[in-house]
């Protein structure tokens, strides 16, 4: 059950969405691969990472609850022996599918954001699959929160974002991938990422990372870039996940932007809400 609002804060970035256990999808090979990720994290500023390997998906190279965590303590162990000053949470990547309502049902634990009502939710890259807001509805009646993961990379978003709207209207979260958000991922990702920003339609800039070459932990680029505003950038990713490992309500981001009057008046609107 979701907790009220409120937390400690954290010192650092809280990234939830990160492929770091060795050779259980197509994140690192190895611990030594693993371990130079995790370093790279901390020097970059990250504080928390939730371990999120690919479940119920074709990525995934190991699909047991119990094998992943045998090695995600492993790891742990391991990132802990050598000093790295990265605290390290379990959680999961779970891809959509006709059996997904089974397996969270059957490994809610396993599958969730450090066994919290959370979860990552991964669609297809190229379409939303027809009956998603029914399944989200769903879902969220069960008191499970999807966080659905890169839409700014999903073909069917990059045409129009505002396909996103019914899924946060029905309970959903959004996550953005830092890399996006900088152009790495590609100009459509970008552009989509860029207006999902303007809309307010953000919830989380996680990394996804998955090597330490390519699609890296590193999130300080987007702050010495000015890519986020120091305030945004804090909500995104230190106060709202940080709320979400902690199983607790995210503090409220604000209204969606529809346009520049609508914008004014949602504003408005919001400020009322919090004063009442």
């Amino acid at each position: 059950m979701i907790g009220q609002t409120g937390q400690m804060p954290v010192s650092g970035w809280i990234d939830i969405h990160c492929h770091i256990i060795p050779a259980v999808d197509d994140g690192p090979r190895t611990m030594d691969e693993s371990l130079e990720m995790i370093a790279m994290a901390a020097e970059a500023g990250t504080a928390i990472m939730v371990a999120t390997p690919h479940r119920n998906s074709p990525m995934a190279l190991v699909d047991d609850s119990g094998e992943i965590l045998t090695r995600f303590k492993l790891l742990r162990n391991t990132v802990k022996a050598e000093g790295i000053p990265v605290k390290l949470l379990l959680g999961a990547e779970v891809y959509c599918r006709e059996n997904l309502l089974e397996r969270l049902s059957a490994d809610r634990l396993g599958l969730t954001l450090a066994g919290s009502d959370y979860f990552l939710l991964e669609f297809p890259t190229d379409i939303l699959i027809p009956g998603s807001n029914e399944l989200i509805r769903c879902l969220v009646q069960q008191g499970l929160v999807p966080i659905i993961v890169h839409p700014e990379r999903n073909e069917q978003v990059q045409q129009d974002p505002d396909q996103l709207l019914p899924f946060i209207e029905s309970g959903a979260m959004i996550q953005l991938t830092g890399a996006s958000i900088e152009g790495r991922l590609g100009g459509n990702a970008l552009e989509c990422a860029k207006a999902i920003l303007k809309r307010n339609m953000a919830h989380i800039v996680a990394s996804d990372c998955h090597d330490a070459d390519s699609r890296t932990p590193c999130l300080d680029g987007l702050t010495k870039q000015k890519l986020l505003e120091p305030r945004r950038a804090e909500m995104l990713m230190n106060r709202l996940p940080a709320a979400l490992v902690e199983n607790l309500a995210p503090p409220d981001i604000g209204p969606i932007v529809d346009d520049e009057a609508g914008g004014v008046q949602g504003m408005i609107d919001w400020i009322l809400r919090r004063w009442r």
